[in-house]
């Protein structure tokens, strides 16, 4: 397992920002917590949970990738490994993996219906 390092995760949340066009205050006041805690993340500390997954979810990504760089959205099944159950997430799962086994055009084609389709 790779260490979590505190200057990677903020330069995460730094491109998070800039990404979403935010100065720090405003970064802030979407993450309900104050400027300083933001310098905070910036140069000395990682958020806490709750931070990190409000900051997830407002630069569309995952937490993990916040953590560590990675976006993983499968693992292999491992004994004694939690799985989450449910019709759903396995369908859910089936189609990511099959999304993602396609050639770079035809994940982007894909993509694009899917919006088209979202428009309804």
């Amino acid at each position: 397992m790779e260490m979590i390092r505190q200057d990677e995760v903020a330069r995460r949340i730094e491109m998070i920002r800039r990404q979403q066009g935010l100065t720090q205050l405003q970064l802030a006041r979407a993450l309900h917590v104050s400027q300083a805690a933001i310098s905070k993340y910036l140069k000395e500390r990682i958020p806490p949970a709750e931070v990190l997954y409000r900051l997830a979810r407002l630069g569309q990504t995952t937490v993990e990738w916040i953590l560590t760089g990675e976006k993983t959205y499968w693992f292999g099944r491992q004994e004694g490994q939690v799985q989450e159950t449910g019709a759903t997430y396995d369908a859910d799962l089936a189609l990511a993996k099959k999304i993602s086994a396609l050639p770079a055009e035809a994940r982007q084609a894909v993509i694009a219906l899917i919006d088209l389709l979202k428009k309804d």
